[in-house]
C-alpha cells in the first residue's frame, strides 16, 4: 500500500532534528540519527543563496520549455535573449549539464518530451519561490503562473541585481519547510495510492496511522473525508485531471525534498512514497 520505498521514507523521516549544528555557512543542519539497525546520513539542506540560484536555473529551464511550446518567430527572439541572460547570469556552478543542454538547444529543435518536462519544472520552481518567501504556494490542484514565478526568482534581471537577489535571499524557518515537505509527501502518496486503489479512504485517519513518515494535512482540501479535487473526493476525479495533478504534485514533492537536503543535485532527488 505504501509503495516499495517505504523503508527509505521511514528512515529519512525518523529525523525531526533533535539536534542542530551550524555548517560552514552558519546554517543549521538537520541531523538524522543512527538507528540500532543502521547509520543514516544527515540531511544537509541548501543555503538560502543556493536555493535562490537553483530557482534562477529552474526559471530559465521552464521558460525555455514554454517558449518552445509557442513556436513563433517573435518568441525565437525572446529565446535568444534567454540564452544570453543565462550565459551572463553566473549560474554555471548551479546549472546542471542536462539543463544547460536543454537551454542551449536551438529554438525549434527541442524534443517533445524535453519541452514538456521543462514546462512542468515550473511546479518545482514555485515551491522554491515559496520557501524564499517570494510567493504563496498554490493549492496542490492548481497550476502556478510560470512567468510570474520565474520573474520573482530573477529571470532577466541584470547580473548585478541577480547577484544581490541571491545574497539577500531568506528562507522560511526550517520547520515551515519541513511542514511543506511532509504535506507534499502526503498529497503525492494519496494521488499515487488512488492510481492503485480507486476506493475512497478516510485520509485523516490513514494519516494518523502512518508510522514511516509525517503526513501534514493542515490546509489540504478534504471532501467526504478524502483528498478533495475541485470540490470532489479524489476517487471521483477525471483521469485527465488526475494525470495533470500527478505531474504537479510530483514536481512539488521533488523540490520540497531537495529543500530538506534529500540530495545535492536537484536532478537526483527522488519522490519516494
Amino acid at each position: 500500500m505504501f509503495g516499495r520505498f517505504r523503508e527509505s521514507i521511514r528512515r529519512t523521516w525518523r529525523i525531526k532534528a533533535e539536534s542542530t549544528d551550524p555548517n560552514q555557512d552558519g546554517v543549521e543542519t538537520s541531523r538524522v540519527h543512527a538507528t540500532e539497525e543502521e547509520d543514516v546520513p544527515p540531511l544537509v539542506p541548501p543555503t538560502a543563496a543556493r536555493v535562490s540560484r537553483r530557482a534562477a536555473c529552474l526559471a530559465a529551464v521552464t521558460s525555455r520549455g514554454w517558449l518552445e511550446s509557442l513556436q513563433a518567430p517573435e518568441f525565437s527572439e525572446v529565446n535568444d535573449r534567454l540564452v544570453d541572460w543565462v550565459r551572463g547570469a553566473d549560474l554555471e556552478d548551479e546549472l546542471e549539464e542536462g539543463e544547460a543542454a536543454l537551454i542551449y538547444t536551438p529554438y525549434g529543435e527541442l524534443a517533445d518530451q524535453m519541452q514538456i518536462d521543462a514546462c512542468w519544472r515550473s511546479e518545482g520552481l514555485v515551491v522554491l519561490a515559496a520557501a524564499l518567501q517570494r510567493c504563496e504556494l498554490p493549492a496542490f490542484d492548481t497550476c502556478c503562473v510560470p512567468r510570474e514565478i520565474a520573474e520573482s526568482c530573477g529571470l532577466f534581471l541584470p547580473a548585478e541585481e541577480l547577484k544581490a537577489l541571491h545574497q539577500s535571499a531568506e528562507l522560511l524557518p526550517r520547520q515551515a519547510i519541513e511542514d511543506i515537505t511532509s504535506q507534499q509527501l502526503a498529497i503525492h502518496w494519496r494521488i499515487r495510492d488512488r492510481g492503485m486503489q480507486p476506493e475512497r479512504i478516510d485520509f485523516t485517519a490513514v494519516a494518523r496511522e502512518i508510522t514511516w513518515a509525517d503526513f501534514n494535512l493542515k490546509g489540504v482540501s478534504l471532501v467526504a473525508g478524502d483528498l478533495g479535487i475541485g470540490g470532489q473526493p479524489v476517487d471521483q476525479a477525471e483521469p485527465d485531471l488526475l494525470r495533470d495533478i500527478r505531474s504537479i504534485v510530483m514536481e512539488r514533492h521533488k523540490a520540497a525534498n531537495w529543500l530538506i537536503g534529500w540530495d545535492t543535485l536537484y536532478s537526483e532527488v527522488t519522490t519516494d512514497t
